[in-house]
């Protein structure tokens, strides 16, 4: 091909010859500037799929907690006799000590406040067209509303409602816990988040119930803007998109459905928006500038070409030639060792290695660039354990609170002493989980054993043998499951020793066909007959079922050499 061209002089064909020489480098600029938009887009789209994924279970955490303290209220005696004064005297201590809350109440079934932890909430106000008092009065058992106004000092709010049921199962009620939106933005303020990137939280229904940083375009308590709204209607529960927000900057949009369960419908959606041009602008930048140097290079040795373009350059041109191959091979370690920089092809040979240094800076860079995100995924880490930590130190104030009972009835020593059983099996769960590699699954080999150990720390006389598969549970089974274990081992204890006064345990642990099994065996009298397995006759038995029942499980009694409870639950994928 060569041959068809015709060239006036050789300071014309050194020219064309400098310039080829660096067309192969120009490549490598523009194609690395591509990769490095891509690059740099794609991880802008993790890092808000990361946040959005952290916060979505930090809200997990908290919905957890809240069902935990209703529930935990709900089996007090006060509470399913109707002792509306108890009541009263409960949830104002509770609420002292859980400034999360707006408020904590009690409703009757025609959705009146019979008590309120808030002397700002009158009783007998009607909250029956509130959302979640009238799904909690159908017996959707924990439910989540919708953004409200607080009647309580008119403070925007989220609210929880539980059935609060009798001890005949009747439903007599709804226990309420509205949550203090502001909480949110403590913790939301100490997370760095890049320049422009915005963090809000939607109920249901598409209105913001929460925004950060704070923005007259992005009023709380209004709908978002409706393209991002229908981008997240799909059936996904997570993914992202891009769009302009409401004040008019584009953005990759991250966001997570939140679920109270697998089969329910979203209460809230959490969107993290990091703007488009924090994934363009550094690489256009760094492109241009790229551009910059090889058009200057360029220039520079065609003027130099032009000029000594007769002086015999072979071998100099060979390592110019052979330098910019190897950059744009990849190794950009490669320079061209000549140190004539007087000469023409000297000053090229400059051009070259600084475009060499230019691209050496840019991996530099970019190397920074995912150290300082895999930094700040350590850093959500910590946050996270935190959050356990502080669900730990909840359950420590509703043990306080049953002791507080106890001081008021003579009655309730045991109840509070099994109470008290139930609630370190809640917080062995949390703790094993804040402990783990993974706040997503716990081991339950380890945890089964930490169990047997919180009981027969209290129960003298008890000998436990756990045989368990290396199962993983997600911590939405491992609750209900602590607390049944609980039950079992407690019931063992009291009742189920031999004529030598021990109590011998067995409890193995399998899985078969997605299906998780338990058995939990004694060696004593058994269970009392005759005896009807769907009508539990004591709490703890009761609390069994009622467990069973949340995690989709069945379980059995039976007295075969022993007293023995079976049961099956659904394994979650985790």
């Amino acid at each position: 091909m060569l041959k068809k061209f015709h060239f006036s002089s050789f300071k014309t064909l050194f020219s064309v010859i400098v310039v080829l020489s660096l067309v192969p480098a120009l490549v490598i600029i523009i194609w690395t500037g591509v990769e490095h938009g891509s690059s740099l887009e794609k991880s802008v789209r993790d890092e808000a799929f990361r946040q959005v994924e952290t916060l979505s279970m930090v809200q997990r955490v908290i919905s957890q907690s809240v069902y935990q303290t209703l529930m935990t209220l709900s089996i007090l005696p006060s509470f399913t006799d109707g002792d509306y004064e108890t009541q009263n005297m409960v949830i104002s201590d509770l609420l002292k000590k859980n400034p999360e809350f707006v408020n904590i109440s009690t409703v009757d079934t025609q959705g009146r406040v019979r008590a309120s932890a808030s002397p700002n909430l009158e009783t007998g106000i009607d909250l029956s067209q509130r959302r979640h008092i009238r799904e909690a009065l159908a017996g959707k058992g924990f439910v989540a509303g919708e953004f409200i106004i607080a009647y309580v000092d008119q403070e925007q709010s989220f609210p929880f409602a539980l059935t609060l049921r009798s001890r005949e199962g009747e439903i007599i009620g709804v226990l309420t816990a509205v949550y203090r939106l502001s909480v949110y933005r403590t913790i939301f303020d100490r997370l760095e988040l890049p320049e422009e990137t915005i963090l809000g939280i939607t109920d249901f229904q598409g209105i913001r119930i929460f925004f950060h940083p704070r923005k007259e375009t992005n009023p709380e308590g209004k709908l978002i803007k409706q393209s991002v709204w229908q981008g997240m209607q799909n059936t996904a529960d997570s993914g992202t998109l891009a769009d302009a927000g409401s004040d008019g900057i584009r953005r990759f949009y991250a966001y997570r459905k939140i679920r109270l369960s697998p089969e329910s419908d979203p209460y809230l959606y959490i969107v993290l928006g990091i703007p488009e041009r924090n994934a363009t602008r550094p690489s256009l930048r760094i492109l241009y500038r790229n551009l910059i140097l090889i058009a200057a290079a360029a220039l520079l040795s065609i003027v130099i070409s032009s000029v000594l373009g007769h002086i015999s350059l072979g071998r100099k041109l060979k390592n110019l030639i052979l330098t910019v191959k190897q950059i744009r091979e990849g190794d950009l370690s490669a320079r061209t060792g000549i140190v004539d920089s007087k000469s023409e092809v000297g000053q090229v040979a400059d051009a070259i290695d600084n475009m060499a240094n230019s691209l050496e800076e840019w991996n530099f860079e970019r190397d920074k660039a995912e150290r300082i995100l895999s930094e700040a995924l350590a850093e959500r880490e910590t946050l996270l354990k935190e959050v356990h930590h502080r669900v730990k130190n909840n359950m420590q104030l509703i043990l306080s609170l049953l002791h507080l009972e106890q001081q008021n009835s003579s009655s309730i020593e045991d109840f509070s002493l099994q109470l008290e059983n139930r609630i370190m099996a809640m917080s062995t769960v949390h703790e094993m989980m804040y402990q783990s590699e993974t706040i997503a699954e716990i081991n339950m080999e380890d945890f089964l054993e930490r169990l047997g150990s919180v009981t027969r720390n209290l129960y003298a006389g008890l000998v436990i043998d756990v045989q368990a598969e290396q199962l993983v549970l997600t911590l939405e089974e491992a609750v209900p499951l602590a607390l049944i274990v609980n039950e079992l081992l407690t019931n063992c204890a009291k009742y189920g020793k031999s004529p030598d006064g021990v109590a011998r345990v067995n409890i193995a642990m399998g899985s078969d066909a997605g299906n998780a099994t338990l058995t939990v065996r004694d060696y004593g009298p058994g269970f009392p007959e005759p005896r009807e397995e769907n009508n539990p006759t004591n709490l703890g038995m009761l609390l069994v079922s009622t467990l069973s029942e949340q995690i989709g499980g069945k379980v059995s009694f039976s007295s075969r050499e022993g007293a023995v409870v079976g049961l099956s639950f659904p394994l979650q994928k985790v």
